[in-house]
């Protein structure tokens, strides 16, 4: 079973736009030469994670970002994929490492946010108020008082 597979196997159950984004993000993984060497641990932990990590940044935002956590952690990858606990809990050491990374994503993207990098699908909402300092005293009719007359 190839990286693809496994991750288009995870992708099962989530919605469409969401499955597409990770779709998208696994060819460009594939794609990508400077991930050639760890692109399978990348894939195992996107299919690990992906139903917790949020499709907010850029792909190759989001590719970098996995790029880095897989290499900065490395060795923790392999030793959560070798172990014991792997087999026989379902992959439960590698969940955690994808409930980590969607943490940082979730971080980055939330910073991005607040930096005006990343726009938000939210409309925008306004609010209107007169007099500005006291809304109390807003000027309107009070129609049942006019029905009492």
């Amino acid at each position: 079973m190839n990286h693809q597979q496994v991750l288009k196997s995870a992708l099962a159950g989530l919605p469409a736009e969401k499955a597409g984004y990770f779709i998208e993000l696994g060819s460009f993984i594939d794609e990508t030469a400077a991930f050639e060497d760890y692109k399978h641990w990348m894939f195992l932990l996107l299919a690990k994670g992906c139903e917790l990590i949020p499709p907010v940044l850029e792909k190759q935002m989001m590719a970098a970002e996995l790029s880095k956590f897989v290499t900065q952690r490395m060795m923790r990858i392999q030793q959560a994929a070798y172990s014991r606990e792997y087999i026989l809990n379902n992959g439960a050491p590698i969940t955690e490492l994808a409930t980590e990374f969607a943490s940082m994503v979730s971080e980055t993207a939330l910073q991005a946010y607040k930096e005006g990098k990343l726009k938000s699908d939210e409309p925008e909402v306004l609010v209107y108020r007169w007099p500005f300092n006291n809304v109390d005293e807003f000027p309107y009719e009070d129609l049942d008082e006019m029905d009492d007359d």
